[in-house]
């Protein structure tokens, strides 16, 4: 088993559990194993997911993180500008920050 490490790296246990959000490119079969790392084994300890997104509304990776009922959110990046699309993440990420219970 691995030991606990604080914020700060140091050993120690820690105290508040990280929201994270995955970015998918498809299948989602690395988000797969993530979300059940975090449901079901230890992972769950140190954080939880906040959002599965991609950047293609068809990717089925997005339907198995419906049905493990984490939300999910497609950002189309194709053609797009990146300091836009980097912007509107910002504001995808602040958004699943909030409604998960994010303090920002």
């Amino acid at each position: 088993m691995a030991p606990d490490l604080s914020d700060d790296g140091a050993l120690g246990p820690v105290t508040a559990r990280r929201r994270i959000a995955i970015l998918i490119s498809g299948r989602g079969s690395n988000m797969a194993t993530i979300l059940r790392n975090v449901q079901e084994e230890d992972l769950g300890r140190v954080c939880e997911v906040a959002l599965v997104f991609a950047n293609d509304p068809r990717a089925p990776g997005l339907a198995i993180a419906r049905e493990r009922g984490v939300p999910t959110a497609c950002l189309m990046s194709r053609g797009r500008d990146r300091r836009e699309f980097d912007r509107d993440l910002v504001v995808l990420l602040e958004h699943a920050d909030r409604r998960s219970g994010g303090a920002r």
